[in-house]
């Protein structure tokens, strides 16, 4: 069997715009999420900790259920889980139009909605991910840009709707509009995958969504029944000779052609990844930490602006920022990321430093030039983080493991966000300042900062165990062959 190589094009810009719809709801309308916070705390008279657990739950199901929906992608194919995710978050929000109380919300707008944006998220990253190598990190920027447009258009949405239809209104239009996750999901279909080499044909996979462990199962199968259909043609021959002939003709065919190693079966959660990648262990803590600290700085910048006397427009204005700057970002980042100017992680590690020193100072300012200083920095930092994570988490540990990875690290990614707006509104409870708030997520931040600038050592390390690996080995075949002589 041939090697799949992704096609690097073609209908995978197609696929990259479906995607981008796609994320755009998925990752881009829980943005919005902190104009809501206000109209929650003063229609359920709730404290900041309460409301926080929405945001928390809507914000850490997307990524902390990331294993279980690329294992639905896998077993079912991408478009219908995906569209299945569309119909689902869809009707969470609806039904979240009618909630009586702040825990009728935890359901319906946190694990419902949220786990609905999860099937459309993480598959959404794979299929591009099938259909593009070289320029992976194009496709990726465009798909995820998705992600600013819906962190620019929403919070304004959301603003205009509750003016005119309440915050009731408002989470039920929304739903309506989620609906378009199955418009992206449209666009979905599986690439082409070679045949064999003496055929000179192409397979198109029979599910459009699966998955590289059901492609390997399926060659093998495949190669099974061509080798069965070979033997039954030699078996039918009229002669014993002749079918001893040409048996022996085959064999010798076969002998003369190089042997394909078979493909291992790639697992879905892969645990030894913690034991061959110091980075990979240490950047899944940095997830986890930076986490905290994004989610906290979405989910309260809002409420803040309108703590300071201004407007839930200029709040809604001030996300705006973020997400275009989020979109400028992403698409320059995904070209800066083909050039040998900087590692991806030194990039990583400069977008985290901008991003800490921004919430250690924020807050001391109180003037809305300030505040939109500060939402330009967290589009920056924000739009750094998510483009080059998994280009980081795919030179660790390579793509063979890159889907392993990527399913464990939003774990990871998800028990922070999940945690973050948690602590973030205790933190406002015990001391009535959303600026103790601000000033952690900087400390977290810089925490990922010092992972960052740790991962060339951590390189070094790992370089020198598998150079002593090798050796060993080699000792222990050489001692091998000296006993067998």
């Amino acid at each position: 069997m041939k090697e799949f190589v992704p096609p690097d094009g073609g209908w995978g810009w197609a696929i990259s715009f479906g995607a981008f719809i796609v994320l755009c709801f998925t990752n881009g309308l829980p943005q919005s999420f902190g104009v809501f916070f206000v109209e929650f705390r003063t229609y359920f008279d709730a404290d900041a900790k309460s409301v926080s657990i929405i945001g928390g739950l809507l914000f850490s199901m997307v990524f902390f259920l990331s294993p279980v929906s690329a294992m639905v992608a896998a077993k079912v194919g991408t478009r219908p889980t995906v569209l299945f995710g569309g119909v689902l978050s869809g009707l969470g929000l609806a039904l979240s139009s009618f909630a009586p109380t702040i825990k009728f919300l935890y359901v319906t707008m946190g694990l419902m909605t949220g786990f609905g944006f999860s099937l459309g998220f993480i598959p959404s990253l794979g299929i591009v991910n099938r259909y593009f190598s070289k320029k992976m990190a194009i496709a990726n920027s465009i798909s995820m840009s998705g992600v600013a447009l819906g962190t620019i258009a929403f919070p304004l949405l959301s603003n205009q709707l509750i003016e005119n239809y309440g915050w009731r209104g408002s989470l039920l239009i929304l739903g309506g509009l989620s609906f378009n996750i199955c418009v992206g999901a449209a666009f979905y279909r599986a690439p082409e995958v070679p045949s064999r080499d003496d055929d000179d044909s192409s397979l198109d996979s029979e599910s459009d969504l699966d998955s590289e462990t059901e492609s390997d199962t399926s060659e093998e199968k495949e190669s099974i029944d061509t080798d069965s259909q070979a033997t039954s043609k030699i078996s039918d021959s009229e002669s014993d000779s002749d079918s001893e002939m040409e048996t022996k003709m085959a064999a010798k065919k076969q002998a003369g052609k190089p042997k394909r190693k078979p493909r291992q079966k790639q697992k879905m959660l892969d645990l030894s990844m913690f034991r061959d990648s110091y980075r990979y262990d240490l950047l899944c803590f940095a997830f986890f930490v930076g986490g905290i600290a994004a989610v906290s700085a979405v989910v309260f910048l809002v409420p803040r602006t309108v703590a300071e006397g201004y407007t839930r427009k200029q709040g809604a204005i001030l996300l705006s920022i973020v997400g275009i700057l989020n979109f400028i970002t992403r698409l320059i980042q995904g070209v800066l990321s083909n050039t040998n100017i900087l590692t991806q992680t030194q990039f990583l590690a400069i977008y985290v430093a901008m991003f800490a020193t921004s919430n250690c100072i924020f807050p001391f300012g109180h003037s809305y030039p300030a505040f939109i200083l500060y939402a330009i920095s967290l589009g920056l930092g924000m739009a750094g983080l998510a483009s080059l994570f998994p280009l980081v988490i795919r030179d660790f540990v390579g793509v063979q493991r890159y889907q392993s990875a990527m399913g464990m690290s939003q774990i990871f990614t998800g028990l922070g966000q999940l945690l973050g707006p948690f602590i973030a509104g205790t933190v406002f409870d015990k001391t009535g300042s959303f600026g103790p708030v601000f000033f952690l997520a900087g400390v977290c931040l810089w925490i990922v900062f010092i992972c960052m600038c740790l991962m060339p050592f951590l390189r070094q390390l790992e370089v020198a165990r598998d150079m002593e690996n090798k050796k060993k080995k080699a000792q222990s075949r050489d001692v091998e062959a000296i006993k067998n002589k």
